[in-house]
């Protein structure tokens, strides 16, 4: 064990491929509704194994960059509208987050909870599926996070930016309309 890799991430012998995921076929996400009431109700993040595993990675690398002072900032990229209203316990899995990460002294923003949401991301053209950023997507969203750090290293409080939750996020969602 030499490199911080070997000390931090304690790989599987098993990648990625061995396990036999593959890239992701671009799916139809425009604004319909077929796309929101059709598969509603799908609790999001169950698999509490594969959880606690990547939750313990993850204490492991901020603490190897605590040791080494690097400052430690997690953004957790758009998700798009779609994926949102389709899945429940989002909320849940935040507050887990949030307390995960303010433990273990890092910085976390949830893009998906950012006011300026709907104005930078449209489920037809900022995303490649319904949990992929399209390169359009991905530009916008590095452009705001740059914004947002920014704003946060010259002591700009930009807590005012952020939802409180994904259910609050769904109030201004353009997705409403086929859930009334």
């Amino acid at each position: 064990m030499n490199s911080w890799q070997d000390k931090v991430l304690k790989r599987p012998s098993e990648s990625r491929l061995e396990k036999g995921y593959s890239p992701y076929k671009p799916v139809d996400i425009t604004l319909s509704e077929k796309n929101i009431t059709g598969k509603k109700d799908k609790y999001f993040c169950d698999n509490s194994e594969t959880r606690q595993d990547n939750l313990d990675t993850l204490q492991r690398m901020a603490g190897y960059c605590r040791e080494q002072g690097i400052r430690v900032i997690v953004a957790v990229a758009p998700l798009s509208d779609a994926f949102l209203w389709k899945h429940t316990g989002l909320d849940d899995f935040l507050a887990m987050l949030r307390k995960f990460y303010a433990d273990n002294q890092c910085e976390f923003y949830d893009l998906n909870l950012d006011r300026e949401r709907y104005s930078l991301y449209s489920d037809d053209h900022s995303f490649w599926d319904e949990t992929h950023l399209s390169s359009v997507g991905a530009e916008a969203m590095t452009a705001r996070f740059c914004e947002l750090i920014r704003k946060t290293g010259s002591g700009e409080d930009i807590r005012g930016s952020f939802y409180s939750g994904y259910e609050e996020i769904k109030q201004d969602s353009p997705y409403t309309e086929y859930t009334k």
